[in-house]
């Protein structure tokens, strides 16, 4: 072998993790904001990256490799769970402040329940009078 030819020898993933997982982890809770959050972003990373080791460990930088793992693996997250929340300020205020309209709707099908008892002519005047707001 040649003195400027120098071979590095792969990087065993497990000792890799063992030095590299608290960082990781601060790294995540800073990007996600949440501890649990952070752990699952570092576990779907790490997961993925044991799969892929062949390849993360031959990159010029393996942990910044791992980090960008770890912002996919939120950001998906991100996108299969936050899309479907709608956050409000106050669930009880909330619903005193907008009425649910069970009472409109209750009046409006008493209301139908009486036209439907008049007689045809009857009915079509009041629904063109009221409804139509017609003369």
């Amino acid at each position: 072998m040649a003195a400027a030819e120098v071979r590095v020898e792969p990087v065993d993933f497990e000792a890799w993790v063992t030095e590299k997982a608290d960082a990781l982890l601060r790294f995540a809770y800073v990007l996600t904001g949440d501890s649990n959050l952070a752990e699952d972003a570092v576990q779907d990373a790490l997961t993925t990256a044991c799969a892929r080791w062949g390849r993360v460990s031959r990159a010029d930088d393996p942990e910044a490799y791992v980090k960008r793992m770890v912002v996919n693996a939120h950001i998906s997250w991100w996108r299969r769970f936050r899309r479907r929340e709608a956050p409000v300020d106050d669930p009880v205020r909330t619903a005193r402040a907008v009425p649910d309209g069970t009472a409109q709707r209750a009046e409006a099908d008493a209301i139908w329940d009486l036209c439907a008892t008049l007689p045809d002519k009857q009915r079509a005047a009041v629904v063109l009078r009221f409804y139509e707001e017609l003369s």
